[in-house]
C-alpha cells in the first residue's frame, strides 16, 4: 500500500516536526505509512510524488500578499505548483489555500484575518456531495490562525465551507485537490505547541496565550479531524483506481 507524504513549506526543523506529528497523530497512521519532507531552503526538491497515495501540505510563515518574495518563497511556490498540478491527491492547509487560488486566477487579501485559536466553520451546500466533508456536521469548531484569506476563489474552484463573516475556509481546487484555511490536523496540544514557535510573529498577543489555551482545551475538533480521515480514504481509493487503469492487461 502506498504511503502518504507531509510537505512542510517552512524553515525550522522543530516546528516542521511538530507539524508532521500533528498530521501523523490525527491521521491515525504509523510511521511506516507517512513520510515527511521539508521545503526549508531554495534548493529543496520534492521526492517522486508517484510513490504516494496522497500529499498533505502544511502551513507556512510566508504570505501570498507579501510585496516581495524571497528566493526561498519563490522556490516553495514552484514546488507547491508541482503538487497542485500532480495527478496525486493533495490537501493544502492554511498558506496553501491562498496559494492554490492565486495560482489558478483567484484573489487573496487581508479582509478576514483570524487570531490563533478557535474558529467556527460552516459548510456550504456544495459540501453535501464532497468526499472530504462526508459525515462532517454543518457547523464545527477548528483550530486556526492566519493573516490573509481568499477574497475571490479561482475559476473552477468550489467553496465547501466559510468562516465568520462569510470568508472562504475550505474549497476544492479541482477533482483531487482541496485546501482548508483552518488546520484540520491540529488538536489542542498541537495548537499550543505550534503557537509556542510563533509567539512574536503577530498571530496573537502574548498576553492572551493562557486564555487561548484554556479555550482550546475545552473545544471538540474531532469533526475537523474527519476531513483528514476522509482525505486518506479518498486518496487510497483514487490511487487504487488509477493503478488499476494503468496496469497492463493479462
Amino acid at each position: 500500500m502506498r504511503t502518504f507524504l507531509v510537505v512542510s513549506p517552512r524553515p525550522g526543523h522543530a516546528v516542521a516536526r511538530a507539524e508532521f506529528d500533528d498530521f501523523l497523530g490525527t491521521a491515525g497512521l504509523d510511521a511506516t505509512e507517512m513520510e515527511h519532507y521539508m521545503l526549508d531552503s531554495p534548493s529543496a526538491q520534492l521526492p517522486d510524488l508517484s510513490r504516494y497515495a496522497g500529499v498533505f501540505i502544511g502551513g507556512s510563515p510566508f504570505n501570498i500578499t507579501n510585496e516581495h518574495y524571497s528566493d526561498h518563497q519563490l522556490a516553495v511556490h514552484e514546488q507547491m505548483t508541482t503538487i497542485l498540478n500532480s495527478p496525486v491527491p493533495s490537501l493544502f492547509v492554511c498558506f496553501g489555500t491562498g496559494f492554490s487560488q492565486v495560482t489558478r486566477g483567484g484573489e487573496v487579501g487581508q479582509t478576514h484575518p483570524e487570531v490563533a485559536g478557535l474558529t467556527t466553520v460552516t459548510l456550504s451546500d456544495a459540501a453535501s456531495t464532497d468526499p472530504l466533508t462526508a459525515g462532517v456536521p454543518s457547523h464545527f469548531q477548528a483550530m486556526t490562525g492566519h493573516k490573509e484569506n481568499v477574497v475571490t476563489p479561482a475559476p473552477g474552484s468550489t467553496v465547501l465551507a466559510t468562516g465568520p463573516g462569510g470568508f472562504v475556509h475550505m474549497l476544492r481546487t479541482h477533482e483531487h485537490s482541496w485546501a482548508t484555511q483552518f488546520h484540520p490536523e491540529m488538536n489542542a496540544s498541537g495548537m499550543k505547541r505550534r503557537m509556542s514557535f510563533y509567539m512574536n510573529d503577530g498571530y496573537f498577543d502574548k498576553e492572551d496565550f493562557e486564555r487561548i489555551c484554556a479555550e482550546l482545551d475545552a473545544a471538540d475538533v474531532t469533526p475537523a479531524h474527519q476531513i483528514v480521515h476522509n482525505f486518506i480514504a479518498f486518496a487510497r481509493d483514487y490511487s487504487a483506481q488509477a493503478h488499476a487503469v494503468q496496469a497492463p492487461a493479462v
